[in-house]
């Protein structure tokens, strides 16, 4: 069972959880635009080199060869980043142990950026366990630039929470050549719960025929 920080979750976030968990059933009616299905993407993925929740250096161009789901989470967020990562553990668990795919998230809180914050937060909201996660923070520095280069917002505090961050929402997929395919926003009625729409997205990368000179190997290099 996951364990979420205190205090419980807002009414309207509860509700937007109710609407996002309904989705799978939605079918569009004449008149309406159709069900939200995330925005195709092109172009190299901006790198970076992070460390994760373990100490271990991660650098996303050394990942080529495998598919990258990227979220920007704040580990002192108790509302919409522990549902976020809710669902990247359900698109885990859909996928299976030996899916070619790593699980990355970039902190985007420069006041809880010590390994032990993401540590923290990591196993509070159950992805210890979760194969190929990494919670990677660094020096406010890295982060911002981290974020830059990938566009997300990041500035404001939470008036009800002043230190937790407002950040922008959602998930990038990039492919096995390293180039950015998909960005998932959480703020969307989507056609698929967003765990879903991950594990919809990536599979249907993973089914990409794969050049040789693609190497497959895991995080840790091997």
């Amino acid at each position: 069972m996951l364990t979420l920080r205190q205090p419980s979750l807002p009414v309207a976030v509860l509700l937007s959880v109710i609407v996002l968990g309904a989705c799978g059933s939605n079918r569009p009616v004449a008149g309406e635009p159709e069900p939200y299905e995330g925005t195709e993407l092109s172009g190299a993925a901006p790198d970076f080199s992070l460390a994760d929740q373990d100490g271990a250096t991660i650098q996303l161009s050394e990942l080529n060869g495998r598919v990258v789901v990227l979220a920007f989470l704040d580990p002192h967020c108790t509302d919409i980043c522990p549902l976020t990562a809710q669902h990247v553990r359900s698109a885990s668990t859909a996928l299976g142990d030996q899916a070619p795919v790593d699980f990355l998230a970039i902190n985007v809180n420069d006041g809880f950026s010590e390994e032990a914050d993401i540590a923290q937060a990591s196993a509070e909201w159950g992805m210890s366990d979760v194969p190929n996660w990494h919670f990677l923070t660094g020096t406010p520095e890295e982060l911002r630039s981290a974020r830059d280069a990938w566009g997300m917002f990041a500035e404001a505090s939470k008036p009800e929470h002043p230190d937790q961050v407002v950040h922008s929402p959602g998930i990038y997929i990039i492919g096995p050549d390293g180039q950015r395919r998909w960005y998932l926003s959480t703020a969307f009625d989507s056609r698929l719960p967003l765990g879903d729409m991950i594990v919809e997205r990536v599979r249907d990368l993973l089914d990409e025929p794969r050049p040789s000179s693609w190497a497959l190997h895991s995080a840790t290099g091997s």
